[in-house]
């Protein structure tokens, strides 16, 4: 999806495992991981043996989260230069049932505004939609600011990761008892996480409501679904490479130079993802450099679409492309041009590619570009 008014990024940045700001950046450059024995975290876990490794933020403790996730975000990553939103979308997934965070997470989300915002609160909505929740809020305030109702819209992705939620993904047999080895030979499963991002976007009027310069654009973006089934993605792949194309559409593939991968490390996802690429980028597929951040982060669910967003933004205007922590040995079946653990790529391409896919055979696809 293209056209209309222009989308400009003014700021974003993530609060992370590996932290925020450069220094998430730089550890994530340098093959860092922010991910800890699960049973270091959280006590009295049955069958720790099966829990693995996660990417929790340090400084949250227990098990209502959200709430802590919020704060500590708004005093580390979120800007002044928000305050003037006309709107702000917040993207969290609903899966925390067993939790105590459990619930409705926009109004988690109000209530941490309440504090610290300095006059009445804008607006606010939550996009939902499992592991793209966070994409997903991208575009709807892309969207929001293309029809002309908002100049300067914020965009607050966050979820969290209790025993609670960690038990139900460990029974599902998607939590590793290893740690996350995205696109692996030996891979087993994700190392869930919890993070918080953020992202303000605004036309030329907002730009200069703010007195703020453009870090970047939302090219363009596409969205499909499966109908497949509730947790696996299709195998073929060929629905999430519709969202793919629809993202890509118009642009000269010659200047897409990075496409940060969901690559959550499970086998069915890395085999879909993996077909799914294949069929839109053909043999021109090994010109571009592929990497995933779930090996160093973790999978942090809802959060997990505009973490990559902000980091995939990073990499293009860094010109340096991180590896894909956690990759020993590339799956031969998937035949993917990855950055691997060892390797860092630097490239000045014009546009970067993030994708997420999640339950319910949700896929979402967003194209960036540098400043």
């Amino acid at each position: 999806m293209g056209g209309g008014m222009s989308v400009s990024i003014v700021y974003s940045d993530a609060l992370t495992s590996l932290g925020w700001g450069e220094e998430l950046f730089d550890n994530l450059v340098a093959g860092k991981t922010g991910l800890k024995r699960a049973n270091e975290v959280f006590e009295n876990l049955p069958n720790p043996e099966l829990a693995g490794m996660i990417g929790t933020i340090n400084g949250i403790c227990g098990e209502e989260r959200v709430p802590q996730i919020l704060d500590k975000a708004f005093r580390t990553i979120l800007p002044p230069i928000a305050y003037a939103s006309d709107l702000v979308v917040g993207g969290c997934s609903l899966g925390d049932l067993a939790g105590s965070d459990a619930g409705n997470p926009r109004a988690a989300l109000v209530k941490a505004m309440e504090k610290v915002w300095p006059s009445k609160i804008p607006p606010t909505t939550l996009v939902s939609s499992a592991c793209s929740s966070g994409t997903d809020a991208i575009i709807v305030a892309s969207s929001a600011i293309k029809s002309g109702m908002a100049d300067i819209v914020t965009v607050i992705g966050f979820d969290s990761l209790g025993a609670g939620k960690l038990i139900q993904h460990i029974a599902l047999g998607t939590q590793s008892a290893d740690r996350a080895r995205p696109f692996d030979s030996t891979r087993s499963g994700t190392s869930f996480g919890e993070a918080c991002g953020v992202m303000i976007l605004a036309n030329e009027s907002g730009m200069d409501k703010l007195k703020s310069a453009s870090i970047g654009r939302i090219a363009s973006f596409g969205m499909s679904s499966d109908s497949y089934d509730i947790a696996a993605p299709h195998p073929d792949g060929k629905y999430a490479a519709n969202a793919i194309r629809n993202a890509i559409k118009g642009i000269n593939l010659q200047e897409l130079g990075y496409i940060n991968a969901h690559g959550s490390g499970t086998n069915l996802n890395d085999q879909a993802e993996a077909a799914a690429l294949r069929l839109v980028f053909g043999d021109y597929l090994d010109q571009v450099s592929v990497g995933g951040t779930k090996g160093a982060l973790g999978h942090s669910l809802g959060a997990t679409g505009i973490v990559e967003a902000v980091l995939t933004l990073k990499a293009m205007n860094r010109r340096l492309y991180p590896p894909t922590t956690g990759l020993l040995n590339i799956d031969p079946q998937l035949a993917l041009p990855l950055i691997r653990h060892s390797q860092i790529r630097s490239g000045s391409h014009r546009f970067g590619l993030t994708v997420t896919f999640g339950f319910g055979g949700v896929n979402s696809a967003l194209l960036m570009e540098a400043s």
